[in-house]
C-alpha cells in the first residue's frame, strides 16, 4: 500500500477514535484513603459511653465494615459506565495469488454498542439497594456494638463491686486471724480456734485472688472490642442500680417493626429485586451501531461505511437469571418474617426476666439485705460486749456480703437485660430511676 495512502487512512481512524471518545465522555471519582485509626487511648476509669464511643471509633469489625461504603460508591460509578466504542481494522485481497500489499482493501471501522432495556438505570437502582443495605447493615452492627459494650460493661462493674466486698471479708479474716493468735497465745482460746481462722482467711484469700482474675477478664473483653487490652482499662465508672422506662405491649410491633435487622432485611429484599429488574434488562438484546472508511484496492479513492448488528434472542433470555433472582427475593422476605417472630420473642423473654430481676432485688432490699444489716451489727455488739466470738461475727459479716453478692448479681442481671431490651427495641430506653440504692 503506498505510504501516502496509508497515512490518510491512518488520519481518518484517528478522527473517528477521537469522535467516539469525546462522546463517551466519563467521570472518575478518587474514594479517600481510609483513616488510620489511633492507637489505644491512656487507661483510665471508663464510664460507658465513653467505652461505648472508644468502640465505635476503634472496633476492628467495623472500621472493616465501614469499607463497605467505599465498595458501594465505587459500584455505583461502575454501574452508570457506558459501553466502550470498538475500533477495528481489516485488510483484504493481500498476498496469495496476489501482489503483496499493492491490491489489497484497507477498511478502519469503528462501532459503539448501544444498551437497550434500562439497562444502565437498573444497574444504578441495584447499586442504590446496595447501598440502602450497607446502611441498614452498618446500623444493625452498631446496636450489636452497643449491647455488647453495655455486657461487658454490666459484667465489669459487677466483678468491680464484688471485688470490693471479696478485699472487705479477707481484711475482715485477716484481722480475726491476729487476734485469735494473740488469744491462743494468752491461752484465752484452743489452738483449734487459731486453725479455724486460719482456713477461713485462705478460703477467702482464694475468693478474693478469684475475684481479681475475674476483673482483669471484664477489662480484657471491654477492651476487646475497641481492639485493645486490658492494660487500656483501668476501671469501671458508673453504678449498676439503673433502671430504664420499658415500653408497654401496645408499643412493642411500632417499634419492632423499625428494628435494625429488620430494617437490613427489608434492604437485602429490595436488593433481591433489583437484582431481578438488572437481570431482566439484561434479556433485552442491544445493538451496535458502527461507521468505517474503505481504502479502494489499486487507487487513491476511498468510500465510508456503516452497519448496525445485534444478537438473535433465540436461545439465551436469561430465565434462569431471573428465576433465580425471583427465588432469592423470597427468601429473603421469608427471613424477614422470620426476624419478627424471633425479635417478637425475645421481647418476651426479656421483659419476663426483667420482671422476675426486678422482683429479686426488691425482695433483697425490703427484707433480706435489712435483716442481715440489723444481724450483723447485733453480733458485732455482742462480740465487743464478750458474749459471741471473732467467728461468730466472721460468719454474721459472711451472710451480709453474700446477700450484698446476691443482690450485685441480680443488678448485673438488670443491666444486661436493659442492653437486651434496647437492642431488642433498636433504640436506647429512656433512664427513669438510679442510684437509688
Amino acid at each position: 500500500m503506498p505510504f501516502p495512502r496509508l497515512l490518510r487512512a491512518a488520519r481518518v481512524a484517528a478522527a473517528l477514535l477521537l469522535f467516539f471518545l469525546a462522546a463517551a465522555r466519563t467521570s472518575a471519582a478518587q474514594s479517600p484513603a481510609p483513616a488510620t485509626p489511633p492507637s489505644a487511648a491512656d487507661p483510665r476509669t471508663l464510664a460507658y459511653p465513653e467505652a461505648l464511643e472508644r468502640a465505635r471509633a476503634w472496633n476492628p469489625l467495623r472500621s472493616s465494615r465501614a469499607l463497605q461504603f467505599d465498595v458501594v460508591a465505587a459500584e455505583r460509578r461502575q454501574a452508570g459506565a457506558r459501553p466502550n466504542p470498538e475500533l477495528g481494522i481489516e485488510l483484504e485481497n493481500f498476498s496469495g495469488s496476489l501482489p503483496g500489499f499493492r491490491e489489497s482493501e484497507t477498511t478502519f471501522f469503528l462501532s459503539q454498542p448501544f444498551e437497550t432495556g434500562g439497562k444502565r438505570g437498573a444497574r444504578l437502582r441495584r447499586a442504590d439497594a446496595g447501598d440502602s443495605l450497607a446502611r441498614a447493615g452498618m446500623d444493625e452492627f452498631d446496636r450489636l456494638l452497643a449491647r455488647d459494650v453495655a455486657l461487658a460493661f454490666a459484667a465489669g462493674l459487677a466483678a468491680q463491686e464484688r471485688l470490693v466486698l471479696r478485699r472487705e471479708l479477707l481484711t475482715l479474716a485477716d484481722d480475726v486471724v491476729t487476734t485469735a493468735e494473740q488469744k491462743v497465745a494468752l491461752g484465752a482460746v484452743l489452738r483449734a480456734e487459731a486453725t479455724r481462722s486460719r482456713v477461713t482467711r485462705n478460703l477467702a484469700a482464694i475468693e478474693f485472688e478469684a475475684a481479681e482474675r475475674e476483673l482483669t477478664l471484664s477489662r480484657q473483653s471491654l477492651a476487646r472490642l475497641f481492639g485493645g487490652t486490658a492494660a487500656d482499662v483501668a476501671g469501671f465508672s458508673g453504678t449498676l442500680d439503673t433502671l430504664r422506662v420499658v415500653p408497654g405491649q401496645t408499643e412493642l410491633d411500632s417499634l419492632l417493626a423499625e428494628h435494625p435487622t429488620l430494617r437490613r432485611l427489608r434492604a437485602e429484599t429490595g436488593l433481591a429485586q433489583a437484582e431481578v429488574e438488572l437481570q431482566k434488562s439484561l434479556s433485552s438484546q442491544d445493538f451496535r451501531l458502527g461507521a468505517g472508511f474503505r481504502m479502494l484496492d489499486g487507487t487513491d479513492e476511498g468510500t465510508f461505511l456503516i452497519g448496525v448488528s445485534a444478537p438473535l434472542p433465540v436461545a439465551d433470555r436469561n430465565q434462569g437469571r431471573i428465576a433465580a433472582g425471583r427465588v432469592i427475593t423470597e427468601q429473603a422476605a421469608l427471613a424477614e418474617r422470620a426476624a419478627q417472630y424471633e425479635l417478637s420473642a425475645s421481647a418476651e423473654q426479656a421483659l419476663g426476666r426483667l420482671a422476675i430481676a426486678q422482683a429479686a432485688v426488691r425482695g433483697l432490699r425490703q427484707d433480706v439485705l435489712p435483716t442481715a444489716r440489723q444481724s450483723y451489727t447485733e453480733v458485732e455488739t455482742a462480740y465487743h460486749q464478750g458474749r459471741l466470738t471473732y467467728l461468730d461475727l466472721l460468719d454474721a459479716r459472711r451472710s451480709l456480703s453474700e446477700a450484698r453478692l446476691t443482690e450485685i448479681d441480680w443488678l448485673a442481671e438488670l443491666y444486661s437485660l436493659r442492653a437486651e431490651l434496647e437492642w431488642t427495641f433498636g433504640r436506647e430506653l429512656p433512664a427513669v430511676w438510679e442510684g437509688s440504692r
